[in-house]
């Protein structure tokens, strides 16, 4: 882009938003970037940048904080944007996993619902994942097995190998 060129607000918050995002996968910290972006006059920005934060926060084992964060995005996001409600929903769905398992399922449940409704593979998967670590922590191998099967499905068909490991590790470990 063009230094010459004026950007918009809205422009200027996606190249901010973009810059935590990737920040965040190289483990650097953009929390100081998602503060400021949680307060955006856009909604959609505001809810994509709680639940980045949220997971910034979930890595710093900071877990009622982004709790916090995640129920704050629900609650601006009123179908909004579906994709992040079902990342708010199964970030809270994970965040429960130990702590209250009828909870998890019905955050992690519900997101599976929006996902397959919205036919994101990807999401689907990390969905079914997170289910079948659910009913492993809570020592129902079948179920699990079951879940973790369907996350095997459809990682080998859309051809993430990475992921496809991931989950026959948890299939051997059962």
């Amino acid at each position: 882009l063009s230094k010459k060129t004026p950007l918009t607000e809205n422009l200027v918050e996606e190249i901010v938003f973009e810059k935590a995002r990737i920040g965040f996968i190289l483990n650097e910290d953009t929390e100081s970037l998602l503060n400021r972006l949680i307060n955006s006059n856009t909604v959609s920005m505001r809810i994509k940048s709680l639940n980045l934060l949220a997971r910034l926060k979930i890595k710093k084992e900071k877990y009622y904080e982004s709790e916090r964060l995640l129920k704050e995005s629900l609650t601006i996001n009123q179908e909004i944007s579906k994709i992040e409600e079902a990342n708010s929903l199964r970030l809270l769905g994970e965040l429960y996993l130990k702590r209250d398992k009828n909870l998890a399922e019905k955050y992690l449940l519900k997101a599976l619902s929006i996902d397959k409704e919205l036919a994101i593979p990807e999401k689907i998967a990390l969905d079914m994942e997170a289910l079948g670590r659910l009913y492993k922590n809570a020592a129902d191998k079948e179920r699990a097995k079951i879940y973790f099967f369907k996350a095997l499905e459809i990682w080998k068909g859309i051809e993430k190998n990475k992921d496809e490991t991931r989950v026959k590790e948890e299939l051997e470990n059962l």
